[in-house]
């Protein structure tokens, strides 16, 4: 993500890993602030394609919001 700051796309996708339910601090890092998902969102002009765990992620920090704003 970071070598894409200030560079947008048409879709972006944002694969996130981590897929061991033990990995906790891995999401936990990635989740701590804003700037991976505000980038992976802010890039994409027409799509944004989230790849993951829904399950795990959801409760990593600001993956939160993400959950929340794919279930409107």
């Amino acid at each position: 993500m970071h070598t894409v700051q200030g560079r947008e796309a048409e879709a972006v996708f944002f694969v996130l890993g981590a897929p061991d339910p033990a990995q906790r601090g891995a999401r936990a890092w990635a989740g701590g602030k804003p700037n991976l998902l505000n980038v992976a969102t802010t890039r994409a002009k027409e799509a944004l394609y989230v790849i993951g765990n829904r399950e795990l992620w959801k409760s990593a920090g600001v993956f939160q919001s993400l959950d929340i704003f794919m279930h409107r």
